[in-house]
């Protein structure tokens, strides 16, 4: 469980958590009391929303209007010209140092402004078949769509997985076959994003959304991008002002994946998390030389990061987590799978030695290629082999422990009865039976929570102990 989680606490840490927050902090003035309404508004409220005398306030709403009411009143700072001229002979230039969000003149005449968005109006066309015009580019991109693809994949399971701990056990047949359809159905149209299941579902769930809301998006969605709208809704509300509901959502998703886990595989989980921010620190540019960070650690960044980290953070993660548990035959199964990913570039696909390809072609970091060494004169494969050797080395440590633990050497696996049988019941949707709780308390037909039927088998389990001490007189055990 921890690894299967892993990732999407990632992405929820990092990309709805990290990034939204310095863009906050970068604004104050705009966005520090909507990071506290939203905070308040999603983890102080029962459900998302403020109420004054009966009367629901959405967060989002109060969100929105803080913030864009700041945006609009100068609050920003203010990206001031700066005269730039490539010698002393040339007509000088002024450009905008790019310091801030900006002020109202920036918000209309500047870039991605209100006058910019205009021009997009009613331009966007969703042309079909524009997909299938490319195919002599897919060589290119195999490297980079198939980790995204293993990706997608995986965060389904993951979100079907939150959404059973959530009381909400959905059909995974259905789930597979809509997300494949619809990345098919998206490509033919020219859109290179595969589809995936929505992370936020805890989230969402607890402001009291359902199908319809998730149908709603969809429409609006629609809407929007092919009318050219989205633009124009980008420059009248700013990432300044959205960024703190994102950063709520990443908050929950991390929130819930540690709700749902022992504390005992907490720090697995944070090296599975380290991989992602490796990804963002390069996407951001620092793991390059020329844009300032020159003592970066250039190598371990790539090798942690490549294909968005994902893939490392499960395998990392779960084999940690496994280790811990002294579970250690699962933990070999990971290991031994990790080298096959390793040799072709599935995970650490860091072609920094500019693995050959072909006879003039070199592959890209993050490309899928065979992690041997390269024959001479050229250089040096990629590090996947490297890795390969590594994880075995682990892997057959693994098979050592194991066979110790059998002999009665070292401690058997680390079992929690009543947190595994919780986790077991929220996922098979069947409701931990107890003797004396209700299997559906609210009467609504739906399957216990994770946290109702641990909460259940901890009052068991009290009440047994509570039994036994009052039968047991002095001196008996």
């Amino acid at each position: 469980l921890p690894g299967l989680l892993t990732p999407t606490m990632g992405v929820g840490f990092v990309y709805l958590g990290l990034d939204p927050f310095y863009t906050i902090i970068a604004e104050p003035m705009v966005a520090w009391v909507p990071m506290y309404l939203s905070m308040a508004g999603y983890f102080a409220t029962k459900n998302g929303s403020f109420e004054i005398k009966g009367i629901k306030i959405p967060c989002a709403f109060l969100v929105i209007l803080a913030g864009c009411t700041a945006y609009w009143s100068n609050l920003c700072h203010y990206n001031q010209k700066v005269e730039y001229k490539n010698n002393e002979d040339a007509i000088p230039q002024y450009v905008y140092d790019n310091r801030g969000c900006g002020s109202v003149t920036n918000h209309i005449h500047g870039d991605g402004g209100v006058n910019d968005a205009k021009k997009r109006l009613w331009e966007n066309q969703m042309t079909f078949g524009l997909g299938l015009s490319y195919w002599k580019d897919v060589p290119d991109f195999i490297g980079l769509v198939t980790p995204v693809a293993i990706q997608s994949v995986v965060e389904t399971l993951e979100h079907w997985q939150m959404g059973c701990l959530k009381g909400d056990s959905y059909n995974m047949r259905e789930m597979m076959f809509v997300d494949g359809f619809g990345t098919v159905l998206g490509s033919f149209c020219g859109s290179f994003l595969p589809n995936t299941v929505y992370l936020g579902h805890p989230i969402h769930k607890a402001n009291g959304a359902s199908c319809g809301y998730g149908l709603a998006n969809a429409f609006t969605f629609f809407f929007l991008l092919n009318s050219g709208i989205f633009a124009m809704v980008g420059a009248v509300i700013p990432i300044e002002t959205m960024a703190p509901i994102l950063m709520a959502v990443g908050l929950s998703i991390v929130r819930n994946a540690l709700e749902v886990t022992t504390s005992r595989n907490h720090p697995a989980m944070i090296p599975g998390i380290w991989c992602v921010i490796a990804d963002w620190v390069l996407n951001n540019g620092a793991g390059n030389g020329n844009a300032g960070a020159k003592s970066v650690p250039f190598r371990g960044w790539y090798n942690a990061g490549q294909a968005g980290g994902i893939m490392n953070a499960l395998i990392i993660t779960s084999t940690l987590s496994d280790m811990i548990d002294r579970k250690y035959v699962r933990g070999a199964c990971f290991c031994f799978a990790a080298v096959w990913f390793s040799l072709f570039g599935v995970m650490h696909s860091n072609n920094l030695q500019g693995h050959s390809v072909g006879a003039d072609q070199r592959a890209g970091r993050g490309e899928v290629t065979w992690a041997g060494e390269s024959p001479a004169p050229t250089p040096p494969g990629n590090e996947g082999w490297r890795f390969a050797i590594a994880y075995g080395m682990v892997g057959a440590g693994f098979i050592a422990a194991h066979f110790l633990q059998q002999a009665g050497f070292t401690d058997p696996p680390h079992e929690e009865q009543a947190h595994a049988q919780a986790l077991s019941k929220a996922l098979t949707a069947g409701g931990y039976e107890s003797s004396h709780h209700s299997d559906d308390p609210t009467g609504s037909g739906k399957p216990k929570t994770f946290d109702e039927n641990l909460a259940d088998l901890e009052a068991d389990v009290e009440e047994e102990r509570k039994r036994r001490a009052s039968t047991t007189g002095p001196g008996q055990h």
